[in-house]
């Protein structure tokens, strides 16, 4: 039977009164070998007062698979976040050099995070280890992961937790104020969300980022008033955007989007200053990063004046 010749270690570290602010960010170290593959399996222990979190992970990377940005490692098991305290590990791919760091994603609860790493290489001459206690502020915490086969991603199906499942972002977001609008391709400025498992949705943009590959499901729901127009003709159309390119023809071609409407010609007549309910839904298949937004269109804007709209809300989740 063949004996293993390469290197395992164990290492443990303590980074303190890390994680006061979202962005926060402290480095544990780097490992560098010959050939820049890395296979390592990481635990992180946050035992906080009003925070008490762990999360495992499992690592293996190739050579220069991110270069110089910060990717996050979905972790193979966790309860998911404690009050809305949360953290992610995050890993980065430069050449042969892996380097993990702590990001704070949620909430202020601050305190003492206790890390133990296993790693495993060829023993190669060239391997070596740098620990790092560097810390920074204002970083915006990464959601797409790596890409490839290397560090955990939703296209390899492997992220199993009790009480948060990564795998399977979903959110739910309205719009605050009643805006007016009045011109093509206006974006829904839902900026509550009510929910946002693993914070892909952007309340500054409007904007879901599909975390990974697979089939998304979306949905907008609007009220309109016509802001007593004058004329019958209120035309347009709502329905979805990837990547700002409409999605739908409607019937008026790439200008369109799937669902028309016209609060006018519901009424039977004018009936100026009375607010319509339009809903629709739709399903796309997503790469990671692709970014979707719910829209609305006003093909004639003849009706005197600006339609309102009174409420309005968008939602998606991932269904496979």
């Amino acid at each position: 039977m063949a004996i293993f010749q390469g290197t395992t270690e164990r290492r443990t570290f303590v980074r303190n009164n890390f994680g006061g602010a979202v962005g926060d960010a402290v480095e544990i170290g780097a490992w560098t070998v010959d050939n820049g593959a890395h296979s390592m399996r990481v635990t992180i222990t946050a035992s906080i007062s009003g925070f008490s979190v762990c999360k495992n992970y499992e690592i293996a990377t190739q050579f220069n698979q991110t270069g110089s940005t910060f990717r996050k490692v979905f972790p193979i098991a966790s309860p998911g976040s404690y009050s809305n305290n949360d953290f992610n590990l995050e890993a980065q791919v430069n050449s042969a050099t892996i380097k993990l760091r702590l990001i704070k994603t949620s909430n202020t609860g601050a305190g003492s995070f206790h890390i133990s790493t296993e790693y495993h290489s060829y023993g190669l001459p060239g391997y070596s280890f740098t620990e790092s206690t560097a810390t920074g502020s204002g970083n915006t915490p990464d959601t797409l992961g790596i890409t490839g086969i290397g560090l955990e991603t939703y296209t390899q199906g492997r992220s199993v937790l009790a009480g948060a499942d990564y795998s399977m972002p979903c959110f739910m977001a309205y719009a605050s104020t009643a805006p007016n609008y009045g011109v093509n391709n206006y974006i829904l400025p839902c900026d509550t969300a009510t929910t946002n498992k693993g914070g892909y949705y952007d309340t500054s943009t409007y904007k879901f980022t599909a975390p990974g590959n697979g089939i998304y499901a979306f949905y907008m729901a609007v009220s309109l008033d016509n802001n007593n127009g004058g004329v019958a003709d209120d035309s347009g159309s709502l329905g979805f955007s990837i990547n700002n390119s409409n999605q739908g023809s409607g019937s008026l071609g790439v200008r369109g989007l799937d669902l028309m409407y016209n609060p006018r010609t519901i009424m039977g007549g004018l009936g100026a200053g009375v607010e319509h309910g339009y809903t629709h839904h739709n399903v796309f298949a997503l790469t990671s990063g692709d970014q979707v937004d719910a829209r609305m269109l006003d093909f004639t804007n003849t009706s005197g004046g600006i339609p309102v709209i009174c409420r309005a809300h968008f939602a998606g989740y991932k269904v496979g």
